[in-house]
């Protein structure tokens, strides 16, 4: 087996991702995100062959596959792929770079208060090229889930239908359709399970998207006391405290 095997699964997620995302015309144009991206897959990839320490095979499914260093991403991310086949693009790095050492991570609260206060805002209102910018570009305005409707002529949040994002917000969805009690810990869980694979993070990060757009058809309680606000510090507080809360 594959020493460090999770943490070779979320690097290889990440530079998946960013592939995907260096390809586009808008992150092409954008030097500033441009060269984010860059340095984190320059990263990732010594990252890799740093956990491998440059073997020659490694094993999946009973099988030996075979590789070089000038492969072996093609080689991990065919394996990744039929392990997580419902696995959306998301950009771990850009996540976690802004939740390292730090309990509430600033970017993410922004985005958050972003997405709502300013739904109906071109680009949720966010202006130059703070972090939360590089995320609302690579996930939440890339996956579909904000987009201009021409018929209503505004921005507004609707079902997410690129970057494999359908699958997950279908069985969220679900979830809150069917269950008439669930907790947040447990959509967190899901998402890290098959055929999603997300790591924690990740996975977070995508079920607090769910909650922030759902929050109207959502009753939140912490330890079994019902909240009546949802504002971005009480986001930020089922962040902190994601274990308290259904």
């Amino acid at each position: 087996a594959l020493p460090l095997t999770h943490q070779l699964k979320s690097i290889v997620e990440q530079s998946i991702a960013i592939e995907s995302m260096l390809k586009r015309k808008d992150v092409q144009s954008n030097q500033l995100v441009r060269k984010i991206l860059n340095n984190m897959f320059n990263a990732n990839k010594n990252e890799i062959v740093k956990i491998l320490d440059i073997k020659e095979h490694m094993y999946f499914a009973g099988e030996t596959i075979t590789y070089t260093s000038e492969h072996l991403q093609q080689s991990i991310s065919t394996v990744l792929e039929q392990t997580y086949p419902k696995m959306p693009i998301i950009i771990n790095d850009l996540i976690n770079t802004l939740n390292r050492n730090i309990s509430v991570p600033n970017g993410l609260k922004a985005l958050f208060k972003h997405m709502i206060e300013h739904e109906k805002e071109e680009n949720l209102d966010i202006d130059k090229t703070p972090p939360e910018k590089a995320v609302y570009l690579s996930v939440v305005k890339q996956s579909g889930l904000h987009s201009f409707d021409p018929k209503n002529k505004s921005w507004g949040f609707s079902e997410p239908k690129q970057c494999k994002f359908e699958p997950l917000w279908k069985i969220l969805t679900k979830t809150m359709k069917t269950e008439e009690s669930f907790s947040v810990i447990s959509l967190v869980e899901m998402l890290t399970d098959k055929p999603f694979g997300l790591n924690e993070d990740a996975a977070k990060f995508a079920v607090f998207l769910f909650l922030i757009v759902n929050e109207s058809r959502i009753h939140f309680f912490r330890e079994n006391t019902y909240q009546y606000d949802f504002e971005v510090d009480d986001v930020m507080d089922i962040w902190k405290n994601t274990k308290l809360y259904t």
